[in-house]
């Protein structure tokens, strides 16, 4: 199906596959990937790539991700600031037309983003973008204070938009989406995500998705239903903090 052909019943259908599948499970990297399936096997004629990324702590991150956040900072010079708590925008569930992208392990440069200052996020487009539209203002990555994070995160909830891959620029004259080999190579129109935060967490999730045909905002409006959906399939599993397999 097409994203354009996407219609009332269409979207129930799905609600009720990420409820029923979801819900028992009680891993969420698991429910990520469950979920990036649902969706991939819907809309495949429309998604070249769909993955579902959420915010974990340094401290909590597989012994892999943590030294691919670590050389990342020290090549930026900013590895003194990264701390235990430091929210890192972790990959967690992935599907696509390529074999490698339905494997999280065999990512090789999108495994962890650290949220290590609002600076650093505003020289990622596509990130600074999607953030801002889920409503965090980037001033809160420079808060110290755990109290406001998790507020923050918690109240996020919105979608990102970006109507043409190849053309589309930010207020400072950059393509939103830096990597145009791969928009070229795959036809890429409409790159859009949707997602939102855990009340009382400091975990959030986003789900972006590349189309190979452009999509409108109504239509990419209407998946915030999916979003809480999967919040509330994953509620338990966020308050267990069983993230990893």
């Amino acid at each position: 199906m097409y994203f354009s052909e996407v219609n009332n019943d269409n979207l129930v259908n799905i609600q009720s596959s990420i409820i029923n599948e979801i819900e028992q499970i009680k891993v969420f990297e698991n429910a990520a990937q469950k979920y990036m399936s649902i969706l991939y096997e819907n809309f495949s004629e429309s998604i070249a790539l769909c993955r579902l990324f959420a915010t974990v702590p340094f401290k909590s991150l597989p012994a892999s991700s943590k030294e691919f956040v670590s050389n990342l900072l020290k090549s930026r010079k900013l590895f003194s600031s990264l701390k235990n708590d430091t929210p890192i925008l972790t990959l967690l569930g992935s599907r696509g037309i390529e074999e490698k992208w339905n494997d999280i392990r065999q990512s090789k440069g999108h495994i962890g983003i650290p949220l290590i200052s609002s600076g650093f996020i505003s020289e990622i487009p596509m990130v600074s973008r999607l953030l801002k539209e889920l409503g965090l203002d980037l001033r809160w990555i420079d808060s110290r204070d755990t109290d406001i994070v998790i507020k923050t995160i918690g109240r996020s909830s919105g979608v990102f938009y970006v109507k043409d891959a190849a053309k589309d620029m930010d207020s400072e004259g950059r393509k939103i989406i830096t990597s145009q080999d791969f928009v070229s190579q795959y036809n890429i129109k409409t790159v859009f995500g949707f997602g939102g935060g855990y009340l009382g967490s400091d975990m959030m999730f986003t789900v972006i998705a590349f189309c190979s045909e452009q999509v409108s905002p109504d239509n990419v409006r209407k998946f915030l239903v999916q979003a809480n959906k999967f919040k509330t399939a994953t509620l338990s599993i966020v308050d267990s903090e069983k993230i990893f397999i």
